[in-house]
């Protein structure tokens, strides 16, 4: 066995991150990599040492010179690529394993030049007699013409785009119609060429009524395989897998055995060794279900940290010890049975409510919580965190956009559903759009919590799904409390006086003997930041008695609400209140409530709050955004909604680079048509026409970088009616 006492880790992020925790564990030496905009980054500050790559933007991290230049420079006895950028880089594993002292931490070159390419993966498994979707592999025809006559004539629509090469949603479309397909391609042959460096496709009969599900394997280098269980990964959002869980719910103990043995044969038909992941599609329409092989992933998956759950095996532990050339009857413990039910949740900056686009910017506040509740509701077992970033870094434009994953562990599928919730409610980013209302939104459904829904549910529940919750008045009550006792302690610990007293706000004033009035309204929803129908106003009167107030808060057309409050008990600093009070309305026979716990988060330079309190055995957690009657026109936001039907000038939806313009002054567009295509993070975007009419002006070229509401085209005006 070769000893690894040290590893250059080619990665960023959670993953970068996560492997230098085990490293260290194993008491490896850390040596971390990062592009100029990652400088002050975690896994930068968590490694042993650090080396600059040169690139700004995601190119750095496939620059494999580069990296294998400071493979040499560290002295890294080993290289492990988590996972996209160079992880299924047959080339570059080549590289690592030639190098006199380093090894690759993953399959060898052969491996995954064979299956790392979804054309000769498929072709590998039609010749070992492996089910496959029906589809076209060739890659030696690659045009347009020839992929929509294989799509036209052999097929049939819907059919699926799938870059041949890498993962995670990239470079993949569901084309329902010919007139849509010749945009779909070339938009998928940008995406993938950013992500991957290749941008060659193969096409597959999409599977309407169907679930996700995939085999971890590990294989040594003495020819031992072994499967690790299964997971069900069908919550997809535009083929971006969002929660996963393992075991799979729902499959017999015969179709759990034959998606092993595929597995299992899969990898000894091309030699494997190392971690990776077999996928499937379970066809629900055919008689008694129907596996289909879809791919092997050569790497590590995001949603490991399930199986390791399941299985109490530390899968990169085990891949350091497989490219040390350990045995596996040496070094692995399988449980003869998954040990309960995992889950997991993708936490990304992105904004549900209009088309999940990338957001950038500073994460002001950043609170995951550790913690679940078991079924019956007693704090048992933390929950895994895996997170790249913490409060006051950077989600740039240059990156995929996820921010961390939350991982549950329970008894049974319930128990680990619960906990992953009650997690989920007593996390925030404050700062920018996230999915995490979304997230909560899925785990409460019934389909969901049932188990074994298709990989359609968040299309069929989309409306459900991003919805935000409202927010209700003992929210704002609470508010308004935290905010007048943090302006009191403000003024008496002389902190800096912070925006919530900020003059411009006329009626925001810390007086004992004087109202303070707060409107509020839901910060992650932006369609209702110029609505004052969503719009909460409270004024809170301090009593004569001590941390006593009363509290009325009213909507628009609504009869105000009014509250009585005494605060029980405060925990005061300049960014959090912590309080436990109680309150009863303002009628005769109002009895009194208890609220034992209430945490209020406070961004002061975006005017933001975070209320989570718990109410009779039930937690409610809100985002909010505080303006005064006089600010209100300050919030409006029209771009975020994009162009109407009347709309002259069209914006970017998202801050990227301009990839394609379709369009020139003068020329005459239809509504729908594409005028141009933005991309970030490796996600491309069609900007369409919002009526007929001729183009005026084209403001940027192809290549630049355009932030958020910039004006890329201008239409003539719509004629007066």
């Amino acid at each position: 066995m070769v000893v690894l006492e040290s590893v250059l880790v080619a990665n960023r992020g959670e993953i970068a991150v996560r492997v230098i925790r085990t490293a260290r564990k194993l008491g490896m030496r850390t040596v971390a990599v990062y592009s100029p905009a990652d400088r002050y980054a975690k896994h930068v500050r968590l490694a042993d040492e650090s080396y600059a790559l040169r690139e700004e933007d995601g190119r750095a991290y496939l620059n494999a010179a580069r990296i294998l230049e400071l493979v040499e420079k560290s002295g890294a006895r080993c290289v492990h690529p988590g996972y996209g950028f160079l992880s299924e880089n047959a080339a570059f594993a080549d590289a690592c394993n030639s190098m006199r002292s380093s090894v690759f931490v993953g399959p060898p070159a052969h491996a995954i030049r064979a299956m790392g390419s979804k054309a000769e993966a498929r072709r590998i498994m039609i010749g070992a007699g492996v089910p496959v979707v029906p589809g076209y592999e060739d890659l030696a025809d690659q045009s347009v013409e020839r992929l929509k006559y294989e799509a036209c004539r052999n097929i049939g629509f819907p059919i699926m785009i799938k870059a041949v090469h890498g993962g995670g949603g990239k470079g993949m479309r569901v084309v329902r119609s010919e007139k849509q397909f010749e945009d779909a391609v070339l938009s998928a042959k940008s995406e993938a060429r950013n992500a991957f460096g290749a941008d060659t496709l193969i096409l597959e009969k999409y599977i309407p009524r169907s679930r996700h599900i995939e085999v971890q394997i590990i294989a040594d280098q003495h020819g031992k395989v072994s499967h690790l269980f299964d997971r069900d990964c069908s919550l997809q959002r535009r083929h971006q897998k969002v929660i996963e869980e393992a075991p799979a719910p729902h499959l017999s103990e015969t179709q759990r055995n034959e998606i092993y043995d595929i597995a299992e044969n899969a990898a000894r038909a091309v030699g494997y060794q190392n971690a990776g992941t077999v996928e499937l599609i379970y066809d629900l329409d055919a008689d008694h279900g129907k596996m289909y092989f879809l791919e092997m992933n050569t790497r590590l998956q995001v949603e490991h940290p399930v199986t390791e759950l399941v299985t109490g095996v530390d899968l990169v532990e085990l891949q350091f010890a497989v490219a040390a050339g350990a045995k596996l009857e040496d070094i692995l413990e399988r449980p003869a049975l998954p040990l309960g039910h995992a889950m997991e949740a993708r936490l990304y900056a992105e904004d549900p409510r209009h088309d999940f686009l990338p957001q950038s910017g500073r994460i002001e506040r950043l609170v995951l919580d550790d913690r679940g509740e078991d079924t019956a509701g007693n704090l048992s077992d933390r929950v895994r965190v895996d997170c790249g970033l913490e409060s006051g870094d950077q989600v740039t434009v240059f990156f995929d956009p996820m921010i961390g994953k939350l991982i549950s562990h329970g008894g049974t599928r319930e128990q680990a559903r619960r906990k992953l919730l009650s997690a989920l409610q007593n996390s925030a980013v404050l700062g920018i759009q996230t999915n995490l209302n979304y997230i909560c939104n899925v785990l409460e459904d019934a389909e969901f919590i049932a188990g074994g829904f298709d990989t359609s549910l968040a299309i069929r529940r989309a409306t459900e799904f991003t919805a935000y919750p409202e927010v209700d008045t003992l929210a704002v009550c609470i508010l308004s409390v935290a905010s007048f006792l943090r302006e009191r302690y403000a003024q008496h610990a002389r902190m800096p006086s912070s925006v919530w007293a900020h003059p411009s706000l006329a009626n925001f004033r810390v007086n004992e003997h004087e109202a303070i009035t707060l409107q509020v309204l839901p910060a992650n929803d932006s369609d209702a930041s110029d609505s004052t129908s969503a719009c909460i106003t409270t004024r809170l009167f301090p009593e004569d008695e001590v941390n006593q107030f009363f509290v009325e808060s009213s909507t628009e057309g609504q009869d105000p609400r009014r509250n009585f409050v005494q605060v029980d008990h405060s925990n005061i600093s300049d960014e959090c209140v912590r309080l436990a009070l109680s309150w009863t309305e303002d009628t005769a026979l109002s009895e009194r409530h208890n609220v034992p716990q209430a945490r209020i988060d406070f961004v002061d330079a975006q005017d933001l709050a975070w209320v989570r309190y718990t109410h009779m055995n039930t937690t409610r957690s809100v985002f909010v955004r505080v303006r005064s009657r006089e600010h209100a026109g300050l919030l409006k936001d029209d771009s975020r909604a994009g162009p109407g039907e009347n709309s002259s000038k069209i914006l970017t939806p998202m801050s990227g680079k301009v990839v394609r313009i379709l369009c020139e002054p003068g020329a005459a567009v239809r509504k729908g048509d594409t005028l141009f295509v933005v991309e970030a993070m490796k996600m491309s975007y069609n900007v369409l026409a919002p009526r007929d009419a001729t183009v005026l002006i084209v403001n940027h070229t192809v290549g630049a970088f355009v932030n958020h509401g910039s004006v890329i085209v201008e239409l003539e005006q719509e004629p007066a009616a």
